[in-house]
């Protein structure tokens, strides 16, 4: 949020103390009208949106205080959408005019007291927003600003038809696990005269999880910091737990024995099982769980692109922590590469399977940088954050677990080295019809001559799953040959009128492949090697192993106009320059090169990437 104009001034923190301000919203100055605040037995709120903005009675009055994260007093934390910078309204700030947006006034409005000061902790005004160097400072801060709040309220915005509807309903269900979703069950759940046989119920309830917070960067970190927390939108409130069983009941439910509900469109759909794995487990994650909650966020807002990665960083394992510090002097190009840095301390390249997309950044980013700021749709997501998972968990060793070499330079390209396995000589894009599938076959019996040692058919079918299997409720695990039969239960699946009921008969296989599949292409390379590439895969691409990769990537030769001078570090000699300059693709799947088969150390090349 930029800093607003105002005759006020903030007075520094002193970093040293860990200081932080707090602020003092002082109650209404006449007990005239009814009590508007979210109380603090968390039972009812009453609120009072109507006024004259600039009756005595509705002017916001605020004053700071300081405060030591050392030794805090109890406050508030607040958590709410900023809204448009541009529509913004007065408050009194230590008597001075200061213009906030109209999504905070309504959240203050709300939670202002009666006739006692309310003291909270509010980004937009307890930081400095026209000091880059603080709010670096108290972002770093944000994971204990958070944890010693006495509990955080959730602003959702102002009320809309059907809102105490959908908020009841979460509430029931969240807090009886028992109760099903599908009304020919019993018990099942129904609120308002309601159940899930309504299309209101489902509107109002997609509506619900469609609310501009729910798709915000920082409320993540927010909520899952938070000791405590309450959700409140007009007089209703919801706390966290019931917002987080109705989450897991809807995932549990659906997935057992109510497989016929849907509530809500795919996408709120998706992101009920998304946030749930978010919110019940980002307080605390390794590196490999940080890049993966970075992953599935992706499509969350923030109002400024650093905040892609800011905003969570204090969910992130410590070694990150420790090299990748909030800067808002640098771009978010700049703070992207950093984050690549930062990783490749680990000694791999797994954040290399976070390339994906198109953003907003991408002119601006060396092609091997994640663009966070691109944002796949719910499925195409939901997919590809399994299929990271999966190889961050090790069911793949492309590079027989040797140690990355990559080194970033000050010019933000990298060299390191490489192993080429093989040249892209087709590609068929991908579908889940018997015509895709046929296509597949065709594009891979093109090379029947070169076959490798295994099987064709053998390795068709190894290669249309990413030779995994996935059983519902157990981690990925690679197939065996009895599991191979399912794709011949598929195949007669889509050349034959669809039984629905025959799922079940090659249900693991087709989900692996979903899972391979997506935002790839199917790829037969000139040695007559097949597997998956990503999507902007060409004729003449290579595919090649790195040091420290799990998987085999996909590189397109180029030239740059570099000079050796420019890729030293400063002060010291120039480079050699590499012979082969490369843009990186994205990750890839080939088949018989997944477990250390292509990399070989005398074989090692050193490349560029750009």
């Amino acid at each position: 949020m930029e800093a607003q104009s105002t005759t006020y001034c903030y007075a520094p923190l002193d970093e040293a103390r860990r200081q932080i301000r707090l602020l003092h919203l002082q109650p209404r100055r006449s007990d005239s009208r009814p009590e508007t605040q979210v109380t603090t037995s968390d039972q009812q709120a009453v609120f009072d949106d109507e006024g004259d903005e600039d009756s005595d009675d509705n002017v916001i009055a605020c004053s700071f205080s300081l405060a030591s994260l050392d030794n805090p007093p109890d406050y508030e934390a607040l958590s709410y959408v900023w809204g448009d910078p541009k529509d913004v309204h007065p408050i009194s700030l230590e008597e001075h005019h200061f213009p906030i947006t109209k999504n905070l006034m309504c959240a203050l409005q709300n939670l202002r007291n009666a006739t006692e000061e309310r003291i909270l902790w509010v980004d937009a005004l307890c930081i400095n927003q026209g000091s880059p160097e603080e709010r670096s400072s108290q972002v770093m801060q944000m994971q204990y600003i958070y944890q010693s709040a006495s509990r955080v309220v959730v602003s959702l915005g102002p009320i809309w038809e059907g809102h105490d509807i959908a908020m009841d309903y979460i509430a029931m269900v969240g807090s009886n696990g028992q109760l099903h979703w599908d009304p020919s069950l019993e018990p099942h759940a129904s609120c308002h005269g309601m159940d899930m046989e309504s299309s209101l119920l489902s509107t109002y309830l997609g509506k619900f999880f469609k609310l501009p917070w729910f798709h915000r960067t920082w409320t993540i970190q927010e909520i899952a910091l938070a000791r405590a927390a309450v959700f409140f939108c007009g007089q209703h409130i919801l706390d966290k737990a019931s917002l987080l069983g109705f989450m897991g009941s809807y995932t549990r439910h659906t997935g057992q024995c109510c497989v016929q509900i849907s509530v809500l469109n795919s996408g709120a759909v998706l992101r009920l099982g998304h946030d749930t794995k978010v919110l019940l487990h980002s307080a605390s994650v390794d590196h490999h769980g940080f890049l993966i909650l970075l992953a599935a966020v992706r499509s969350h807002q923030s109002s400024d692109d650093r905040d892609k990665i800011y905003g969570l960083l204090s969910l992130a394992d410590v070694t990150t922590q420790e090299h990748l510090r909030p800067d808002y002097n640098v771009t978010a190009a700049e703070a992207y590469i950093s984050l690549v840095e930062a990783s490749v301390t680990t000694k791999s390249l797994d954040i290399f399977s976070c390339v994906a997309g198109s953003g907003r950044l991408e002119l601006s980013l060396r092609s091997f940088v994640p663009d966070w700021t691109s944002a796949l749709d719910a499925l195409a997501n939901m997919l590809v954050i399994s299929r990271i998972g999966d190889i961050f968990s090790g069911i793949y060793s492309a590079s027989n677990g040797s140690t990355a070499t990559l080194r970033i330079l000050e010019s933000g390209h990298a060299t390191t080295q490489c192993c080429i396995i093989d040249t892209i000589c087709g590609i068929e894009e991908h579908g889940n019809t018997a015509t895709h599938l046929a296509n597949f076959a065709r594009l891979a019996e093109c090379h029947a001559d070169q076959t490798p040692s295994e099987s064709r058919l053998a390795a068709f079918r190894r290669a249309l799953c990413g030779d995994t299997i996935y059983v519902s409720g157990r981690a990925a695990r690679r197939a065996m040959e009895a599991d191979l039969h399912m794709y011949e239960k598929w195949k007669t699946f889509l050349h034959s009128p669809y039984n629905y009921q025959s799922l079940e008969l090659f249900q693991p296989y087709f989900t692996a492949h979903g899972f391979v599949s997506k935002e790839r292409v199917f790829c037969v390379t000139e040695r007559g090697y097949i597997g998956w590439a990503p999507l902007k895969t060409a004729v003449g691409d290579v595919v090649v192993v790195l040091p420290g990769g799990r998987v085999p990537y996909v590189l397109r030769e180029t030239k740059t106009n570099l000079e050796p001078a420019h890729l030293g570090e400063e002060g010291g000699p120039a480079l050699t320059f590499p012979k082969h300059v490369y843009r990186f693709l994205g990750d890839a799947y080939l088949q018989g090169f997944m477990d250390g088969e292509g990399y070989a150390e005398e074989t090692l090349v050193e490349i560029m990437l750009v």
